[in-house]
């Protein structure tokens, strides 16, 4: 399994993630990541927040840092973000008072790049699908102070929003900023998804997970896959299987499949199902047929690393169209909506209420 981890306690960039705020993509880009702890809740059954938009993410016992004000009208947006190529960022650290968020420059360093200090954050509302401006306390406290690439062509900025916002509660929420390229004239603006809990060491009891689909094989890829995973599962976790098949062989009585098989845990908060774990399991799986149905008898694996490349070009034996799968916007595309399915019909099956996916550092999945 080729997984990477990311504590929110400590700076551990992921190489997903950073490819991911690159591209300014959604679930796109997502590429085995383990998250120690990724949050996510729109709205909580457990927690009461409230269902004013305009004050949706201010904690109302919070005393407020500045004398209040009149709330802005509320103003849905659809976020226009990216990047430059060799320049990344990401949040590592959230609490409901403050982030911490890296912006690194990986490339030459040829460019010239002025990190602006005026920010903004918005919530995420699950039912317009968009990010929405929360109430100000203070509205002129609008940046942080470190901006200025370091040495290492780096800036490691806190953000403390409390005099701005106060304290945020439990939700999805998204720090916006800007990076102006000065060789080149152009100002990209960025945002970076982040998710705060009602309670980071818990979630909500779940029932116990099994596939819920109806294909034979389906199913049994994802017993043989949950049963090899080494996670820490309690009552408030499930293990979804997720197989994105390449191609399948009928040869000497048994059943090929070559794909990349997810392995993410999830647990629940609200409507909301949030990623804590997962990994990308790819390669060959060979499974034998019996009157109850299919088993796997055996798994190639590729290989992690500098064999990754090489190991698949060998499994898929020739067959270029199976190896150029494996990065292909489609297949990511189809993780996401196999892996909304099985969770709509989890969610259906047991009377749950589950209308979002959502992964650290990425864009919400929303359940149509």
């Amino acid at each position: 399994m080729r997984t990477s981890s990311r504590s929110v306690a400590s700076c551990v960039i992921s190489a997903a993630l950073a490819a991911c705020s690159l591209s300014g993509c959604g679930s796109a880009g997502r590429n085995s990541t383990t998250v120690a702890e990724s949050v996510v809740s729109i709205e909580t059954e457990s927690t009461v927040i409230q269902e004013s938009i305009v004050s949706a993410g201010n904690d109302p016992t919070a005393t407020p840092a500045a004398e209040t004000v009149s709330a802005p009208p509320v103003e849905a947006v659809l976020e226009e973000t990216g990047l430059p190529e060799d320049v990344s960022s990401l949040v590592y650290s959230e609490t409901p008072e403050s982030l911490d968020v890296s912006l690194m420059v990986v490339g030459d360093g040829s460019a010239s790049y002025d990190i602006d200090g005026v920010y903004s954050i918005k919530q995420y509302n699950e039912e317009s699908c968009f990010w929405c401006e929360i109430a100000e306390i203070d509205p002129d406290v609008q940046s942080f102070g470190n901006y200025v690439l370091d040495r290492e062509n780096r800036v490691d900025a806190e953000i403390d929003w409390q005099s701005r916002y106060g304290v945020l509660s439990p939700g999805i929420y998204r720090f916006s900023s800007s990076v102006k390229d000065q060789s080149k004239g152009k100002e990209y603006t960025y945002g970076e998804p982040f998710m705060l809990l009602a309670d980071r060491n818990s979630g909500e009891i779940l029932p116990t997970y099994s596939y819920p689909g109806t294909d034979p094989v389906e199913e049994a890829i994802s017993s043989y896959f949950s049963g090899m995973n080494n996670y820490d599962m309690t009552g408030n976790s499930i293990d979804i299987i997720s197989p994105v098949i390449f191609k399948t062989e009928e040869t000497e009585g048994e059943l090929l499949v070559w794909g990349t098989f997810w392995d993410n845990i999830f647990r629940k908060q609200g409507k909301v199902l949030y990623n804590t774990a997962g990994g990308e399991n790819s390669g060959l799986l060979h499974l034998k047929k019996s009157d109850s149905g299919y088993t796997v008898s055996s798994f190639d694996r590729v290989l992690d690393g500098s064999e990754y490349d090489s190991s698949w070009k060998e499994i898929c034996a020739g067959d270029d169209d199976v190896y150029l799968m494996l990065s292909s916007e489609p297949t990511r595309e189809k993780l996401d909506e196999m892996t909304s399915e099985l969770v709509k019909k989890y969610a259906a099956g047991n009377g749950l209420k589950i209308t979002t996916l959502y992964y650290a550092g990425h864009e919400p999945v929303v359940l149509n």
